[in-house]
């Protein structure tokens, strides 16, 4: 098997299990440890020994099948914008760790080795019917991944239907879902090299999911917080399971600690963004949240890793509305946080828009003896599967066009998975 997960859910310890799949399984680029050139070097080899091979100027249909349900996705090349351009929107915040990782392994391949995921608005635009009459074709490409989710591929390689495509994107926006740090990424290497502006590098490889397609199920990622003091204030509830169900609907988040189900009603429009701004930041006060919280998929591992000592409480969220997500990306809701302690900012030093801070009364109160050694549980220790890198959940508008430009050596490494390659681009500009 060639395929799978993408990097940053995948558990140290099922690296080995994909690599003994297949020598061409594409974990081998995406997860090299530290051996940055290894990946590289590996990634040449495949495509001088013809394992990749480029395709002509092409954008993808992608479908895949699950639990009864199917999503369908454009695939393509994505110019890279700042956010302050208002096209391309983010909903959460980075951490340095991450983002250094992946530089790495981009300065050493030179290649967007796996899809960034985007959200769109596709209702009206005429993309839905693209997208069926691609998929009426026989599919260029079928498999099974890892998980048992079945897959299709089409190739789109017909200029008019480029033409067609590039019309129906040019007034969206686009919402990051799952991809922050590698979107930051792809920014800092672009502005790093340089080059002019249809350069390989100005682009970065995009899944793109219609907001109305009903396939669509973005999870939540739950924190894990290894110390700190105790919440209170919350609703008492008996188990996960009725924790879960109790956020459905509501502005708040679920909580555990001392074997303690609650859930903590918050002020505001977004739990993920409240989470941090009325919880996580006034724990942490000045301390950097990088070092002190774990990222999960997986509601019962976040009790788990808090019942074994690796955390001191959970944090559990909600699915998103991602209508909210994108409504709030696009009036810039979801991207400055600030904690308590701070000067507020007056200027977005993105955008330059004014700012106003916002105090939220809260019926929670923290309780404890303080941010002391004594309370951090889980010293050196690591979840075994936790994500430690952006969340998946999903917490301007633009113009885009699609050009189909002669094939680049760099252009070519961008279809790992499938042994393919995307380089008609997606250019959203403001």
């Amino acid at each position: 098997m060639l395929v799978a997960p993408p990097y940053d859910v995948i558990p140290e310890s099922e690296v080995a299990r994909y690599e003994a799949l297949s020598p061409y399984n594409v974990i081998r680029l995406t997860r090299p440890g530290r051996d940055y050139d290894r990946a590289a070097r590996t990634f040449q080899e495949w495509l001088v020994g013809g394992i990749l091979t480029p395709d002509p100027p092409s954008m993808y249909v992608h479908e895949v099948r699950f639990d009864g349900r199917r999503r369908r996705d454009m695939v393509a090349a994505l110019r890279l914008q700042p956010y302050e351009d208002r096209v391309v929107l983010p909903h959460e915040q980075t951490h340095r760790g991450p983002k250094e990782d992946r530089l790495a392994l981009l300065r050493a391949t030179k290649a967007s080795l796996e899809p960034l995921w985007f959200l769109y608005e596709g209702r009206g635009s005429g993309l839905p019917q693209i997208i069926e009459v691609v998929s009426a074709r026989k599919p260029a490409v079928v498999f099974t991944g890892p998980e048992g989710t079945d897959h299709r591929l089409w190739v789109i390689s017909d200029h008019a239907l480029h033409s067609a495509i590039h019309a129906a994107l040019a007034p969206l926006p686009v919402l990051i879902a799952d991809g922050h740090h590698r979107y930051e990424t792809s920014l800092a290497y672009a502005q790093e090299v340089g080059g002019d502006p249809d350069a390989a590098s100005r682009f970065t490889l995009a899944l793109l999911t219609d907001l109305d397609d009903s396939g669509l199920d973005v999870l939540p990622t739950h924190r894990v917080l290894k110390a700190g003091v105790a919440v209170t204030g919350g609703e008492d509830t008996a188990t996960l399971e009725e924790t879960l169900v109790a956020l459905r609907g509501r502005v708040a988040v679920g909580t555990y600690r001392d074997h303690r189900f609650q859930v903590l009603p918050l002020e505001g429009e977004l739990a993920l963004v409240e989470l941090h701004r009325q919880v996580i930041d006034n724990i942490l006060g000045k301390r950097n949240p990088e070092e002190f919280l774990l990222y999960t998929r997986d509601a019962a591992e976040a009790v788990r890793l808090v019942d074994s000592g690796v955390g001191s409480a959970a944090f559990f969220l909600d699915a998103p509305d991602l209508r909210l997500v994108l409504k709030l990306a696009q009036e810039g809701k979801t991207e400055i946080v600030q904690r308590i302690s701070e000067e507020p900012l007056t200027t977005c030093p993105k955008c330059q828009g004014k700012l106003s801070k916002v105090l939220y009364p809260v019926g929670i109160s923290f309780k404890g003896s303080g941010f002391y050694t004594t309370d951090y549980k889980g010293a050196g220790k690591e979840p075994g599967g936790s994500s430690n890198g952006s969340a998946s959940s999903s917490d301007g508008s633009g113009d885009s066009k699609t050009e189909a430009k002669p094939e680049s050596k760099s252009d070519s490494k961008s279809e790992t998975k499938t042994e393919s390659k995307s380089d008609t681009k997606t250019e959203k500009s403001s």
